[in-house]
């Protein structure tokens, strides 16, 4: 018995140690996990911590007009300038301007060869802009209109009446052509059938048209600016109509055709592209058509307001704003609020398009389809596209931050060039001063250093500007150099 209680109490007393063994084995790999864990955890903060060094280490690099000096041994005083780094940047920014130059020149080359196509694979229409004689006229100055009273009134005293075609007025009587009018921009111009060497040209101050097809037998022309020249051509007239003896008519009485041309088109005809204005259109007739000319057709209304953050859509097709406002309406989100057809919260309207439209409407929205905008204009309306000032603002240059603006990177540049200026020469030895002035030199490298980490990034852009005042201020130095030794003689000898 006493055996058996012996031989169970040293059982019992290995059963500890059987479990931390146990313990021990069961451990080891969850410690060897655990154990790789850590490492990766570390090798990945320090990677990290690495990338984050060299990202500050580049964007607090010194300023290539700031002077940093550089002890070459204990109390020699040299100072180094660092001149590379101005190239170096520039080098940088000139190279990332020329690569972006050529994406954007590539993309538009891209754009240009891969012709637009319709939905069935067909080159789409191109609509050109025509600009008839009469809207030239229609749309010009009163002065414009009047000097066209004045002529046409000389000619129709005569008898002769003109025929106003898309691009020209025609003076004719019995298939003689007696002059021209055309446009030539905005300046009217008269075209007379004589020799313009004949003429003074310092007097008249005429163009000679004679190899110009269409002005063969009208080649002088003569351009009505202004009063004097409208009595010049007024005396031309006379004077070809005596060579061909006409004579005046006894009861004639001028007319004022000034009122006869008044200042009412739309913006679609002022462009050029009245002659596509027709009572109704369909889809699949504006879907042959390019989009450039929903472009130019269009009104660009610039909102000044801060962009939202989140958009509130309001999208409504075409066929239901056709279908909802009666022909002349001006359709915008403020009008969809007020007849409840949009949340009153939304910021956003867009309108996509339709099969068929026979009315005008004009539709002030953010987001316009190309063909809706097609369709309206032909019809008689106007869209008109809101677009936020902050899109249209140009791409920053590289370096810049889009939180810090450019003038502070100019100004931060100048203040370090000059307080380095003034401590330094550039490329000189100073000797070794007095206490007092050690300490002023050390004081222009630490205000240049405090002023460079708030330019941050858009300093670094500013090197070549800055790059002058730096070699000027080093150019007038070398006077003040000169007499700082002995200043520090005096200092040693007080």
């Amino acid at each position: 018995m006493n055996e058996f209680m012996k031989s169970l109490t040293d059982t019992l007393g290995l059963i500890p140690t059987i479990l931390l063994i146990a313990a021990v084995v069961i451990a080891i790999p969850f410690a060897i996990i655990w154990l790789i864990k850590l490492i990766k955890f570390i090798v990945k903060c320090c990677c990290k911590g690495r990338r984050i060094r060299r990202r500050a280490d580049y964007f607090s690099k010194p300023l290539p007009e700031r002077r940093s000096a550089v002890a070459a041994g204990a109390g020699d005083g040299q100072i180094l300038i660092a001149a590379n780094e101005a190239e170096e940047m520039e080098q940088l920014n000139r190279e990332a301007n020329e690569e972006l130059a050529r994406l954007k020149a590539e993309q538009a080359e891209q754009a240009a060869a891969a012709p637009a196509l319709t939905p069935d694979g067909e080159p789409l229409k191109r609509i050109p802009a025509r600009k008839t004689f009469e809207l030239r006229l229609r749309t010009n100055k009163e002065k414009v209109k009047e000097f066209y009273s004045i002529i046409h009134n000389e000619y129709h005293s005569y008898g002769i009446r003109g025929r106003m075609g898309k691009r020209r007025e025609n003076f004719k009587k019995k298939g003689v052509l007696y002059g021209r009018l055309t446009f030539r921009g905005l300046t009217l111009r008269l075209h007379l059938p004589l020799d313009p060497k004949a003429f003074d040209e310092e007097v008249y101050k005429q163009q000679d048209y004679s190899e110009r097809r269409g002005f063969e037998l009208i080649p002088f022309t003569l351009r009505l600016r202004t009063r004097r020249s409208v009595k010049q051509a007024q005396e031309l007239i006379r004077e070809i109509m005596e060579k061909n003896e006409l004579t005046l008519r006894p009861r004639f009485k001028p007319t004022d055709y000034v009122p006869l041309f008044p200042d009412e088109y739309t913006d679609f005809e002022r462009k050029g592209y009245g002659y596509l204005l027709r009572v109704s259109e369909v889809i699949e007739e504006v879907e042959t058509w390019d989009n450039r000319f929903a472009d130019k057709a269009k009104n660009v209304e610039i909102i000044e307001e801060e962009k939202p953050q989140r958009f509130i859509k309001a999208v409504y097709s075409l066929n239901d704003l056709a279908a909802t406002f009666a022909a002349g309406s001006t359709i915008d989100l403020s009008v969809l609020k007020e007849r409840d057809m949009a949340p009153q919260n939304a910021n956003y309207f867009v309108v996509t398009e339709g099969e068929y439209l026979d009315k005008p409407l004009f539709i002030t929205a953010n987001e316009i389809d190309p063909n809706v905008t097609k369709m309206v204009c032909v019809t008689g309306g106007q869209t008109t596209v809101k677009v936020y000032a902050e899109d249209l603002q140009p791409a920053q240059p590289v370096g810049f931050s889009r939180k810090e603006e450019p003038a502070q990177a100019e100004a931060a540049p100048e203040q370090t060039a000059e307080a380095a200026a003034a401590a330094e020469p550039e490329q000189t030895v100073v000797e070794s001063q007095s206490s007092a002035e050690p300490e002023q030199t050390a004081e222009a490298p630490a205000a240049g250093a405090e002023a460079a980490p708030e330019a941050g990034t858009e300093a670094r852009i500013s090197g070549a500007e800055t790059a002058e005042p730096v070699q000027e201020s080093a150019a007038a130095e070398p006077e003040q150099t000169a007499a700082e030794p002995a200043q520090a003689e005096t200092n040693g000898q007080n």
